[in-house]
């Protein structure tokens, strides 16, 4: 396809005429504009795009008469009086006067009796182009069907005078252009909107005006940008705010706001209603989290809302262009109105929005990334990565993939050798290479498990028609399979030098894991189709491990911002006195009990504890307790679920009760928290947050240490000192705030730890709770 927006977002780089607008369009995205229908059906064509797929089609087409061609570009331009409309697609094949269209199914179920209207609604406008083209009074139209679970091919024809197709193709047109100009409408009062809009505040903070600057060049002139500034700068809205107004100039088309948390998303949401401009902004919630019926398969089948989706999702896509600012709770409002699955309505409003709020993965992953918004390649889009730090560690996770053999095995149980023999051959196939790969005991290897892969593709192949069927108590458990085995098979075949096999035995079971050790090539491939990629966060240090893990594809500029609050509101203490390196962990009890006695002691409050793990808290805090018990305490447990998590914080108020809570560094304790004022007087972080040593950490350190003699620092250093200013960034958050900080472990002395911390922290060495009390007795009466 073109660059234009499938839903008709103007292309602005491609200007013909001086006055119109060319829009580029393929002929699927015609069609499918208008004359989808039926029922939503997430589970069906899982190989649609597959190579069986696209191997089935070229048989068919080699199997044609001579002179049949194959893959014939069609082309066709209309020129409204507001608009040139170019539309463009490639026909599977043609001979004379017959055009054939082919599609590949997974079973014979899923073909309709008369062929799908879409499937003839893209075959018609390819056989109006064509007869166009040749000069054709008539054409024979031939829909073709291939199953791919068993080769079956059904061929559906029909004759068209050219007359008929031109006025078929003139009504998808009409509808089309109905779509367009109402776009058009919206971006010229959007535009109007944003140009009248000010900086929401009566001023900026120290820094902000430098980052919008920033913020709206990057948008200008293109590429990536790393931008390091402290907490409580106001981040949020210094990026949101420039690059809003490069959209009304035409810098680019659509903004994507991607956070790694829903605290996130929410500050982006709050500063969209700061700016009070036009802005239409779509907020995309979790599948799992935003389901009506999360207990039911996602067909027309089991979910009502799925039923009928395309019936009624044109109705509840109106009612939602009415307002603008369509967050979780507006969109299920919207989904329940018009029975429709809320997530899927979301992401049907992506093509309309201005402003897309949304995790990473709607951007990255190869799971979850928006199809409609990125396959058809660049389209102007840019990119506001909020929290950026975080992306590192959640890219390895998207571009890697794991299988265990227990699951296989179990589902095995439960399939019929007489019913079903090819599923549980595939079945038996798999546990089989499993177990005989468990035996060999902890292992890696530098390439993909090329038999298993055969293997999985077996199974595929068996698991599509026995899906297709219809209910069975196993049927859920089956179609996870079947999408871990997809998931695996897509990592493998994009295999490369970054990734590496781990084998893992976990008592009878297996652990393989096909794990990327560096993101940098994948995540590129997605900055390589934005105009602009904006990377914010308050720890981004040091900028060049950031700019080669997130895959910049020149070395980008690179902005620190201190904090924009008076230095002096600020005590940093290093104790470098007490050891807590794992080894000397139970020795440091006893003076840590002591130090965080007398930061408390200092100056009745609240405070918070980092520790690198949740064994080293729980010593910690058991001894706190008996020897402080009339000390109140809260302590982060494991798995908190929501609920849990906001009665921890609730107990941060601001009653001017001492509190001591302890949390582990990286959790979500650690980052993402706001508790201004006298909600927090301080923290401590134990240790200097390296992550812990694993088989795939390691891996990470071996990786990054024959490319560049820096695998410690890739692996742990960098992590590590990243998670200690995160924790740190909870203490000062506005201009009013005062508040302490303690750095505790010996490291902290070390040069290299020392060049990675802020200038403006100028650490002041202390020893023991006495010196440290004094220091604050101090600080405190100042």
């Amino acid at each position: 396809r073109g660059r234009g927006d499938e839903r008709g977002v103007p292309d602005r780089s491609r200007r013909r005429d001086p006055v119109k607008e060319t829009v580029t369009l393929a002929v699927r995205a015609l069609v499918e504009h208008s004359l989808r229908s039926g029922d939503l059906n997430l589970e069906s064509g899982g190989r649609a795009h597959s190579l069986d797929a696209i191997r089935a089609h070229q048989r068919l087409q080699e199997s044609r008469p001579e002179g049949y061609e194959k893959e014939l570009p069609v082309f066709g331009r209309i020129e409204e009086e507001d608009v040139v409309l170019e539309i463009q697609g490639r026909i599977d094949g043609a001979l004379g006067s017959l055009v054939e269209e082919i599609k590949t199914v997974p079973t014979r179920q899923e073909i309709p009796r008369d062929g799908k209207r879409e499937h003839w609604g893209q075959l018609e406008v390819y056989a109006y182009l064509y007869a166009e083209e040749k000069g054709l009074e008539s054409v024979e139209a031939r829909l073709t069907y291939y199953t791919l679970d068993s080769g079956e091919v059904r061929e559906l024809g029909r004759g068209y005078h050219r007359s008929e197709l031109a006025s078929i193709f003139r009504g998808l047109v009409s509808k089309f252009l109905v779509a367009y100009r109402q776009k058009s409408a919206w971006v010229a009062e959007r535009d109007a909107s944003i140009r009248a809009t000010e900086f929401p505040f009566t001023r900026f903070r120290r820094g902000q005006r430098e980052i919008a600057i920033a913020v709206y060049r990057a948008l200008r002139d293109g590429g990536e940008l790393l931008l390091q500034a402290a907490t409580g700068i106001g981040k949020t809205q210094a990026t949101l705010f420039p690059a809003v107004k490069a959209l009304s100039e035409g810098r680019t088309k659509k903004l994507f706001y991607v956070t790694a948390r829903t605290t996130g998303r929410a500050l982006a949401e709050k500063a969209v209603s700061e700016l009070g401009s036009r802005l239409r902004t779509v907020t995309l919630t979790a599948r799992d989290k935003i389901c009506f019926n999360p207990e039911k398969a996602c067909n027309g089948g089991e979910c009502s809302f799925a039923r009928g989706f395309y019936e009624r999702i044109e109705g509840a896509v109106g009612d939602a262009l009415d307002q603008d600012l369509l967050t979780r709770e507006v969109i299920e409002e919207l989904a329940r109105r018009h029975h429709v699955c809320p997530f899927e309505l979301s992401l049907e409003l992506t093509p309309w929005a201005d402003l897309v709020i949304c995790d990473y993965n709607y951007v990255f992953d190869p799971r979850a990334y928006v199809r409609r918004l990125f396959d058809d390649g660049k389209l102007d889009f840019a990119l506001l990565v909020d929290e950026a730090h975080n992306l590192v560690d959640r890219a390895r996770d998207m571009f890697s993939a794991e299988l265990r053999k227990k699951p296989f095995l179990d589902l095995r149980r439960f399939v019929s050798r007489k019913e079903h023999p090819n599923l549980h051959r595939a079945l038996s196939e798999v546990n089989a290479f499993l177990l005989a790969t468990r035996k060999r005991g902890t292992h890696s290897r530098a390439e993909p498990p090329f038999e298993l892969m055969s293997i999985l593709r077996r199974l595929v192949d068996a698991a599509e028609p026995v899906l297709a069927v219809g209910p069975r108590s196993w049927r859920g458990d089956l179609l996870e399979r079947y999408f871990d085995a997809i998931r695996f098979l897509k990592v493998a075949d994009d295999w490369g030098d970054e990734y590496i096999a781990c084998y893992e035995p976990r008592g009878r079971d297996l652990r393989l894991k096909l794990f990327c050790t560096d993101p940098a090539r994948r995540l590129s491939a997605r900055l390589g189709d934005a105009k602009a990629a904006v990377f914010f966060s308050a720890t981004l240090t040091p900028p060049g491990y950031f700019w080669r893990l997130l895959g910049c594809r020149e070395k980008p500029r690179a902005l620190r911002f201190a904090s924009p609050f008076p230095r002096e509101n600020l005590a940093v203490f290093v104790e470098s006195g007490i050891p807590t390196t794992y080894r000397r962990r139970a020795e440091s009890r006893a003076g840590l009990t002591e130090l965080l006695a007398g930061l408390v002691d200092a100056r009745e409050g609240k405070y918070l504890v980092y520790f690198p793990s949740y064994e080293y808290l729980n010593a910690v805090h058991e001894r706190f307790v008996s020897s402080r018990p009339e000390l109140a305490v809260s302590i982060q447990r494991p798995d908190m679920g929501e609920r849990e998590r906001s009665r921890f914080l609730a107990q941060f108020d601001a009653d001017g009760r001492a509190l001591l809570g302890f949390a582990v560094l990286g959790g979500v304790f650690g980052e993402g928290i706001d508790l201004p004022g006298e909600r927090l007087a301080g923290a401590a972080v134990v240790g200097v947050g390296l992550p812990p040593p694993s088989p795939e950490r390691e891996h990470i350190r071996e990786h990054f240490e024959r490319e560049s003699g820096r695998g410690y620092d890739f692996a742990y250093l960098y992590p590590g000192v990243n998670r200690v200013l995160q924790a740190a960034g909870r203490v000062i958050r506005s201009e009013t705030d005062r508040g302490v900080l303690l750095l505790i472990d010996e490291r902290f002395a070390e040069a290299r730890y020392r060049a990675l911390l802020p200038l403006e922290w100028r650490p002041i060495p202390i020893r023991g709770a006495a010196e440290l009390r004094g220091q604050l007795t101090r600080f405190w009466a100042g």
